[in-house]
């Protein structure tokens, strides 16, 4: 909306990460690192060729102070785009290929 003779605002964006039910009582000792791809399936870009790098976001949760503990539900230290890419495989213990995923 505009107003006449009023002043720019800037505009601003949030993005938003749903949690399982059973992950909103869910409580750490460590950080807790979040990546979330939107549900887009990256395993295939670097088989085909393709050089795209998908798109997520990822968090950062701490614990916090009075509790000394690390919960979803409280806003993350650091939330950005980020990009997920494959730079490598390996092989489990059963044989079965393990990629190297660079966020």
């Amino acid at each position: 909306m505009f107003l006449a003779g009023g002043l720019p605002a800037r505009s601003s964006g949030e993005g938003y990460i749903g949690i399982a039910a059973g992950a909103v009582n869910f409580h750490f000792l460590l950080l807790i690192f979040v990546v979330d791809s939107f549900g887009d399936d990256h395993s295939q870009f670097q088989q085909s060729g393709a050089r795209r790098v998908p798109s997520v976001v990822s968090g950062i949760f701490e614990p916090i102070a009075a509790t000394t503990t690390t919960d979803l539900v409280t806003l993350p230290v650091i939330k950005s785009r980020s990009g997920i890419k494959i730079h490598g495989t390996s092989k489990d213990r059963s044989g079965g290929e393990k990629k190297s995923y660079r966020v």
